[in-house]
């Protein structure tokens, strides 16, 4: 059996984790950008056919803390938004082992409990998610579950409405280095698929999730970064997500690892 079970060194760079509106509108049409396309500069695109737009909910490069401090909670924790809870015995911290880019990056050790994790909660009745974030197992590092007789089992994000039972979805859920899936303990939707990921590499991921209002009226999407270009690993349409009346709650950022 493997000891070194230390894991996770996640800059989990939030490019964006937006909830989103219900309605639909065409494409808008830009007429004009304006300002310097910069660290905390302010760019401004002018336009048309915008609509309302998505909902911010967080975004957050590490940058806020200090090398081995715990992640922040709490107003201003993130760049924008907020982290709301933090758990663990070791605790998640900002670390500049391991960067993807800046200076620092989200940290978990898990070598001796399973839930070292920071949440976000969502806006009320949120069933329609955009996210995008960067991970990384360390070079040196196993992933969560390894050498265990249960197996590897690393839920990397995991969306829930009140909890780990309702209205969940693990987004991905690693099995191995090459076995990967988005699944419930609560919901019909599972899906396995490729996902070209190797430890000691960073990789960049994303998804877009409509819960649906009821059976197969929702849908699943999940890209991954590649040395080639983007690559849409899923694209479900009418499939069946969220049960009636239900909506996403929460999102934990290195929601378990066995």
């Amino acid at each position: 059996m493997q000891k070194n079970k230390r894991i996770f060194a996640a800059a989990v760079v939030f490019a964006s984790l937006f909830s989103l509106a219900e309605n639909s509108l065409a494409a808008p049409a830009i007429s004009g950008v304006s300002g310097t396309v910069s660290n905390g500069n302010t760019v401004t695109i002018s336009g048309s056919g915008f609509g309302t737009g998505p909902n911010i909910v967080l975004f957050d490069d590490f940058e806020k803390g200090t090398n081995g401090s715990n992640i922040k909670t709490g107003a201003g924790s993130a760049q924008v938004g907020k982290w709301d809870f933090i758990e663990g015995t070791r605790v998640p911290k900002y670390s500049n082992a391991n960067k993807v880019s800046g200076t620092l990056a989200f940290r978990a050790d898990m070598s001796s409990y399973w839930r070292e994790l920071v949440t976000t909660h969502l806006p009320s009745s949120t069933k329609k998610i955009f996210m995008s974030w960067w991970t990384l197992i360390p070079s040196g590092t196993v992933l969560p579950g390894t050498g265990d007789p249960a197996g590897i089992n690393w839920k990397n994000i995991w969306l829930q409405g009140e909890g780990t039972t309702d209205d969940d979805l693990v987004i991905p859920g690693f099995l191995g280095a090459d076995s990967f899936l988005v699944t419930s303990n609560s919901l019909p939707y599972t899906r396995w698929f490729s996902l070209d990921f190797n430890i000691g590499q960073w990789k960049r991921i994303s998804y877009y999730v409509n819960g649906g209002s009821g059976s197969n009226s929702g849908s699943f999407k999940f890209w991954e970064l590649t040395s080639s270009g983007i690559s849409q690993r899923i694209n479900d349409n009418n499939v069946t997500i969220l049960e009636s009346g239900g909506v996403f709650e929460q999102i934990c950022l290195n929601g378990y690892g066995r």
